[in-house]
This record gives structure tokens, C-alpha cells and sequence, in this order.
């Protein structure tokens, strides 16, 4: 368990330790092997991401770019291990789970710190707002994938206060929590974050409101949330921009966007850009590239739509999906798209509240962000999906009894 916290912890904080963490859960897994029990009968989901492994092991055999076959097979190990892992441990009993959250909100903080200790400096030296915004203010991670993890931090905190009614103090804990990381959000300016963050917020109220009848409070922490964003906002517009900009960018039409946009890099633009070509590639490629060669026909496909800002940047196919089914064609991406739907039931089966929200999220995220192209994702969503879906407090009670 406690290998497992460190990773829990370094996933937010410190993406350079991820590799290393990884690495000793498998080998005292390893010095666990007289205590390993197979449970796959009681999760048989943990089959899906490995078989997913094998598509992209397949797709290895027709890539072609040198060096990728290394990558890809280490890239997507976690496909691999994680599910394995939860087959044959011992099942992790309340009280360890609740300290592989507590090192994964420890670790989000942290996180928070050194990214407003940095801007703080930045606005020291430069007297910039900007240094408190999206890259600029996210310390060494990308502000979607911190925005993502904040997230999940803030739903975990939102359920078990609803669902465990905590002592008086833990909830005014919880409480400073979700208002210091609620401004993170905030200022990490992840369009989606921001949407996220939204679709949490009204539900997380709309569900305690439902439960608890408490109208006062859901007033009281409304008007605070909204005043504390406002006057972010005020300061500076940077987030509210963002969502803008956004807007403004899907309403350019195809034929302009690539001649007056090609060089751009700006995130809402070259993003659309990026879209339509992994859907022309899709067409032209309906079995998929290979599993290494998905960036490598991308870049081609830029420079015949003269995307010289894309180049430059080496940007991927910003969502996950089209990332997939460009490398192992369209089987491959409904693949992918039916396992998180086959765990979205099996969560509302089990009335998996965390499950459910976790997937909702991490589907969103994936429309935009080819988040398996990096350990801080890959790593991030396999380890959540596998450490809540095997959660033992939510199977039922036979199952719960053959441990």
C-alpha cells in the first residue's frame, strides 16, 4: 500500500517519478506472489484494457517511424500492469484507500503551492497577471491534466461528505479544501476543467440539496463560489476568454481557417485545425496507421494543409479518440469508446458514484486531449480506473463474501 501512495502522490506533483513508481509497485507485487489471489471472475472489466494493450502490440507489427515500437510498448504498459495488478493483490481495505486519497490530495496541494509560489515569482520579475494563468501559473504539468486531477479531488471530497457525514471538523477541512482548489481551477484556465468543474458543482449541489434539504447552504456556498469567480475574472479574463475564444473559433469557416490560421499555435484554432485533419486521415487510413505512426502521418497531413505552426509544435490529434483510431483504425476506437461505456454500466449498476463521475470526466477530457500519449495520463487513469472499479465497499454483499 504504501508504493501505491507514493504514486498516488507523484502523479500531481512531481510526472519525472511516475516511471520509478510504477516500477517498485510491480516488484513488490513480485515479493507479494505467495499472497496473489486471482479475482478475475469478481472484476472481469480488467480484461478490456489489456486486451487494448494487444490491439496496440498489433498495430506495432505495420508501424513503421524507428524508435516508436520501444515507445509505444512502454508508453502503454499501464494497460498492462495496472489491471494485473488488481487480479492478484489483495484486495486494499477502507482505511488504505483512504490513505491512497489522502496522498493523492496531498499531492494536488503541494502541486497548488509551487505553482502560485512560481507565479509569484514570475509576477515579481515581469509584473504580469499572465504569470497567474493556464501554463504560465501550472507548475511542470500541463493545466488540463492538473485541472483534471483537481477534479477528481474535488468530486472524492464532494461524495464523502454527502455519503459518510463526517465529524464537524473534517467537513470544515473539507470545505477550505474544495474553495482553495476551486480557485486553482480557476486560475489553471483548462477550458475543459472550467467545464468540468461546472457539470460537478451543479450536480454536487442538486444531489445535496436533494439528500439533505438544506437550502441555506447550497445558497451560502453558490453565492461564494460565484463571487470568488467573479472576482478572479475581474482581475483578469483570462479563463473566461479561453471559453470565448473557443466559440469564436468553431464559427471560422474550414476553407479560411487553413489559410489564415496555418501558422497559428493559438489552443481553440490550431486544435480544429488538428480535428479536421485526424478525421481526413481516419478516411483515408480506415485500419489505422499503426500504433507508432499516428504523429508521424499527422505531420504529413500538416504540411499538406501548410499547419506550420502544428509542425513546429509536433502537436498529436488533441483527443484521445482520434488519436486511437487513427493508429489502430476505426475497430480501434470503438473499442476504446465501448470499454468506458461498459464500465459507465457496470458504475450505475453498482451505484459506483466515483466510478461513474471519474468516467464522465476522464471521457470528457479525452475528447480533447490525447491523454495515453503521456505516462501523466495514461499512468493517472488507468491506476483511478482500476483502483475504483475494484472497490470493494460498492460490490455486493455475495461477492464481497468470497474474499
Amino acid at each position: 500500500v504504501m508504493t501505491f501512495a507514493f504514486l498516488f502522490f507523484v502523479i500531481p506533483v512531481f510526472p519525472i517519478l511516475i516511471s520509478p513508481a510504477v516500477v517498485l509497485i510491480f516488484i513488490t507485487a513480485l515479493f507479494q506472489l505467495p499472497k496473489w489471489s486471482f479475482k478475475g471472475v469478481l472484476f472481469p472489466f480488467l480484461y478490456l484494457p489489456v486486451i487494448l494493450y494487444i490491439f496496440y502490440l498489433i498495430g506495432l507489427t505495420f508501424t513503421e517511424t524507428a524508435g516508436m515500437i520501444t515507445v509505444v510498448t512502454e508508453r502503454k504498459l499501464s494497460l498492462l500492469v495496472f489491471p494485473i495488478v488488481f487480479l492478484f493483490l489483495p484486495e486494499i481495505k477502507k482505511l488504505e484507500r483512504r490513505l491512497l486519497w489522502k496522498s493523492f490530495i496531498a499531492g494536488t496541494f503541494l502541486h497548488s503551492l509551487l505553482s502560485l509560489s512560481g507565479a509569484l515569482l514570475c509576477y515579481c520579475e515581469k509584473l504580469s497577471r499572465d504569470c497567474f494563468f493556464s501554463s504560465s501559473f501550472s507548475y511542470e504539468i500541463h493545466p488540463s491534466y492538473s485541472a483534471f486531477y483537481l477534479i477528481i479531488v474535488l468530486a472524492y471530497l464532494v461524495v464523502s461528505v454527502i455519503q459518510e457525514r463526517p465529524v464537524f471538523s473534517r467537513r470544515i477541512v473539507t470545505f477550505i479544501l474544495f474553495f482553495w482548489f476551486s480557485i486553482i481551477i480557476f486560475l489553471l484556465a483548462s477550458k475543459a476543467g472550467l467545464l468540468c468543474y461546472g457539470l460537478l458543482l451543479f450536480f454536487a449541489l442538486a444531489y445535496y440539496l436533494y439528500k439533505k434539504r438544506n437550502f441555506r447552504w447550497v445558497f451560502i456556498i453558490s453565492i461564494s463560489l460565484l463571487l470568488v469567480m467573479a472576482a478572479i475574472s475581474f482581475w483578469n479574463p483570462v479563463p473566461v476568454q479561453r471559453i470565448k475564444n473557443s466559440f469564436a473559433a468553431s464559427s471560422i469557416p474550414e476553407e479560411q481557417l487553413f489559410r489564415m490560421h496555418g501558422a497559428s499555435i493559438e489552443s481553440n484554432v490550431v486544435r480544429r485545425m488538428i480535428w479536421i485533419c485526424g478525421v481526413e486521415v481516419i478516411r483515408e487510413n480506415a485500419w489505422g496507421v499503426g500504433s507508432g505512426d499516428a504523429n508521424a502521418v499527422l505531420m504529413k497531413k500538416y504540411e499538406e494543409k501548410g499547419m506550420t505552426g502544428a509542425i513546429a509544435k509536433e502537436f498529436n490529434a488533441h483527443s484521445q479518440f482520434l488519436q486511437t483510431t487513427i493508429a489502430l483504425g476505426i475497430l480501434g476506437g470503438v473499442f476504446l469508446l465501448s470499454l468506458f461505456f461498459v464500465f459507465i454500466i457496470n458504475a450505475v449498476k453498482s451505484k459506483n458514484v466515483l466510478l461513474f463521475v471519474f468516467l464522465i470526466f476522464t471521457l470528457l477530457n479525452l475528447l480533447v486531449e490525447s491523454m495515453f500519449e503521456t505516462e501523466s495520463g495514461i499512468v493517472f487513469i488507468f491506476l483511478f480506473l482500476c483502483f475504483l472499479y475494484v472497490d470493494t465497499e460498492k460490490l455486493p454483499k455475495f461477492k464481497r463474501s468470497l474474499y
